[in-house]
């Protein structure tokens, strides 16, 4: 399945790499959203970096109309209408991608495994399927290297 739901994490997180890796934080997140009543409900998606990173035209785009497929197919079994698609950018790759002003790369510079551009696309096609608004929120560490900015 292309689209599962995260598993609670009942225990708190000690391994740093829990908050980056896997979808331990998520989990986590979900399981304390779940005990103050909130019906938070965090889903993974398999976004396949091989396919991704060197599959053809053809396998890229039927890998991303699967993911978008899934999305719809798991909001719709939810009984969710979508009116924001909050897209979060931890660290800049997507802005550092999009905006930047070198010009054309050569095919071989492309990091097509880079899942953040990957996901901003899938965030446009769903933008356009789910007939909803789409915005890129971008979390990164202020100049102190611990506070975070939201933008």
């Amino acid at each position: 399945n292309l689209v599962t739901l995260v598993e609670d994490v009942e225990g708190e997180l000690h391994d740093p790499k829990q908050f980056y890796m896997g979808t331990d934080l998520l989990g986590r997140t979900q399981y304390l959203a779940k005990s103050m009543g909130l019906g938070y409900a965090f889903y993974y998606m398999a976004q396949d970096k091989d396919v991704l990173g060197k599959g053809t035209t053809e396998e890229v785009i039927d890998h991303m109309n699967n993911l978008a497929s899934a999305i719809s197919q798991t909001l719709a079994h939810r009984g969710c209408q979508c009116r924001m698609i909050h897209l979060v950018d931890a660290g800049g790759d997507v802005l550092q991608t999009v905006l930047s002003n070198e010009g054309f790369m050569r095919e071989e510079d492309i990091p097509r495994a880079q899942r953040d551009v990957w996901s901003l696309l899938l965030a446009l096609c769903l933008k356009l399927r789910l007939g909803c608004d789409a915005e890129l929120v971008v979390v990164s560490p202020g100049v102190d290297a611990q506070s975070v900015w939201l933008g």
